[in-house]
């Protein structure tokens, strides 16, 4: 899910950049005000949707692969592919 990642990066550097300008001036109608910043703020929000379900298309692939995943909620899901390669090393490390 490269692009998807991709995606995220992008939108989470905008909400940064969002949150740090409401640190510097806490006066919300003058940051609010700028050009385009509702608009960039939905579109944010649609990218997130975007992503969202192309994240749940993805869980329910592997699912069809691995019938033992539909056991599994998609956030311990999320949680075990995230951990990747540290979860197989540790397993064959010994450490359960």
């Amino acid at each position: 899910m490269p692009t998807e990642a991709k995606l995220f990066a992008q939108i989470k550097a905008i909400f940064d950049q969002a949150i740090l300008s409401f640190k510097e001036s806490p006066q919300v109608f003058k940051i609010t005000s700028k050009d385009n910043f509702l608009t960039v703020l939905v579109k944010g929000n649609q990218d997130c949707e975007v992503i969202r379900k192309s994240l749940a298309g993805f869980l329910e692939k592997k699912r069809g692969k691995f019938p033992r995943l539909f056991f599994l909620s998609n956030e311990e899901l999320i949680d075990i592919f995230g951990k990747g390669s540290s979860l197989v090393a540790s397993m064959v490390g010994g450490e359960n």
